[in-house]
């Protein structure tokens, strides 16, 4: 088969009336091919996601760059109405200090009724940068200058449903659990005047 592949690049410029701004560039790379290695399955797709994910700050005490890049080869495999996906999240922080993580990516789907339902259930984790953008849209009385780290969902178990049951109208039912590590925690700032 041939080589596929799928480019991306988002951009964002976010501010507040304090004059504090962030710059996002994300771009992702997606890289695959359909082979016949094994004869107990249909076909297998070899290949390999790679991600980064770029931040540029400025308030008015700092500007800071930093950026996270991720590299996810995978293995996708199809057998009659089950579909199994294996890969390996490997990500880099590169910061004022740089850090590693690996994260494992498991899924399984059985198409219960063809095109119309199906199951799936996963195992994966995460490593990301909480940004000025993502911490306004959750709660949007932050203050301009703040922390921004960085949070790890060590490991997630999700499982749930697809549906497809007419034309034009589907549907996606699911559930997880994870363990997180460094989440933003809001409190009151009783220091200042609202």
């Amino acid at each position: 088969g041939n080589l596929d592949h799928n480019l991306g690049l988002k951009y964002y410029y976010f501010t507040d009336n304090f004059k504090s701004q962030e710059h996002n560039v994300f771009f992702e790379a997606k890289f695959d091919k359909t082979l016949k290695m094994f004869d107990f399955t249909d076909n297998q797709t070899l290949g390999f996601i790679t991600e980064v994910d770029f931040y540029s700050n400025d308030d008015i005490m700092k500007i800071t760059n930093n950026a996270v890049l991720r590299l996810k080869p995978f293995i996708e495999t199809r057998f009659e109405q089950y579909n199994f996906y294996v890969g390996v999240d490997m990500s880099l922080m590169l910061d004022t200090v740089t850090k590693f993580h690996i994260f494992p990516i498991l899924k399984g789907e059985i198409n219960v009724v063809p095109n119309v339902l199906s199951a799936y259930a996963g195992i994966r984790g995460k490593f990301y940068k909480n940004s000025f953008k993502s911490l306004y849209e959750k709660n949007p009385f932050v203050m301009s200058i703040l922390p921004l780290h960085y949070s790890t969902q060590k490991i997630e178990f999700y499982g749930g449903l697809t549906a497809t049951p007419g034309k034009g109208f589907d549907f996606n039912i699911s559930a997880g659990a994870s363990n997180n590590e460094n989440m933003p925690f809001f409190i009151t700032d009783t220091n200042s005047i609202f």
